[in-house]
């Protein structure tokens, strides 16, 4: 067993006792595989199937034309999975912020943390990573599997990229302003209510014509690039996709950042 491993092997232990014991890890997965499942047939019903017509009346560009409107299809429905992710995410992660940190607060598990050998980054470095494994990736990979099952064998390449890291770029920002909200809190239904309310008004709020589009793309990157999939905004992988992702990420680590940086300084 490696050193850096024996270090946040405590921590990974008492988030599994604490924090994601049954049923929260498996209710988890039951509502992203649902919510996942439900998006991808409902763009599959309007997706293009494919079919070989070999024979006398076989028409090459009618059949390319249909492959390139059928990994569309499959596109989209993988992009509408991840944006109906969203609306839970925005509640369901400030909840398992709260839980995780504020909570350690309340019970005194953090104290009991800070006992080992473990720098305080070290601690919240390793809590916010687990939040992100169990989410954002369970979330698309079911999202996928999803698409997969029900329009299998197609899907663009870049986009599938591009929305893919929109939505660990939005989770990552979630997820560090939820640690920053629970290190102000210390108390873990404030915490939690104040994370999903905020998010919840912030989605809302951004959805208003009179917020200015760089500001849009930031909150919320995942909804531009599903808006270009869809043929309402620019071209895919524009500089200005590349500026929501890079401005989202930027975002998300600072925040993170600044937790850090209070979490050091904070008495516990």
């Amino acid at each position: 067993m490696s050193k850096n491993h024996e270090k946040v092997h405590p921590i990974i232990e008492l988030e599994f006792k604490y924090t994601y014991h049954f049923p929260i890890l498996e209710s988890i997965v039951a509502i992203m595989l649902f919510m996942a499942a439900t998006r991808g047939i409902a763009v599959g019903n309007a997706s293009v199937w494919l079919e070989l017509c070999l024979g006398s009346q076989w028409d090459g560009s009618r059949l390319i034309e249909r492959y390139y409107a059928f990994l569309e299809g499959g596109t989209l429905a993988y992009a509408m999975a991840l944006s109906s992710l969203i609306s839970v995410f925005v509640l369901l992660i400030p909840a398992l912020t709260a839980f995780s940190l504020a909570r350690s607060f309340e019970d005194g598990t953090l104290q009991t943390l800070l006992s080992y050998p473990l720098s305080r980054s070290r601690i919240l470095l390793t809590k916010v990573a687990m939040i992100l494994l169990l989410t954002c990736i369970p979330a698309m990979v079911l999202a996928l599997a999803a698409v997969y099952i029900y329009i299998p064998g197609g899907i663009q390449f870049l986009p599938f990229l591009a929305l893919s890291v929109a939505f660990s770029v939005f989770v990552l920002v979630v997820t560090s302003v939820g640690i920053l909200i629970s290190l102000i809190s210390k108390r873990t239904m404030p915490s939690a209510a104040a994370g999903m309310l905020g998010w919840t008004g912030a989605l809302a709020i951004v959805s208003m014509d009179i917020v200015p589009e760089s500001i849009k793309r930031v909150i919320n990157p995942v909804a531009i690039i599903t808006e270009s999939i869809r043929g309402e905004a620019n071209t895919l992988l524009t500089w200005e996709i590349a500026g929501s992702l890079w401005g989202s990420f930027i975002v998300g680590i600072a925040i993170f950042v600044l937790g850090i940086l209070t979490f050091e300084r904070m008495e516990v």
